[in-house]
């Protein structure tokens, strides 16, 4: 579900596994936002992102936040982004916050 917030374009979402064997036997629900800024006239998007974990895939105690900060710089067909990408889960599965770097055709 997504929409504008003045020049802001807002998304949220909801994902759903019910309980099952494949999963531990147990549910999982993950809560997103996603926020888009484009600057004016400029190639240039912002773009933020939180979510929410709880059940069969989050953290040691059942639950995982991951957020990014990042930016895209549109020409022609081809998209780069750069985005900071993080989560609370850096003792529990010895995760580390990235730098993630990508380029993108359209055709």
């Amino acid at each position: 579900m997504g929409g504008a917030l003045g020049p802001v374009e807002a998304t949220l979402g909801v994902a759903y596994v019910p309980e099952q064997d494949s999963v531990g036997g147990t549910d999982n629900w993950y809560l997103s936002s996603d926020l888009a800024y484009a600057i004016g006239e400029t190639p240039v998007t912002l773009k933020a992102h939180f979510g929410y974990e709880d059940g069969a895939f989050g953290g040691d105690d059942g639950s995982k936040v991951d957020w990014s900060l990042g930016v895209d710089y549109s020409w022609k067909f081809l998209t780069a982004s750069v985005a900071y990408i993080d989560t609370d889960q850096g003792d529990f599965r010895n995760v580390d916050a990235t730098v993630l770097f990508s380029l993108v055709a359209t055709f």
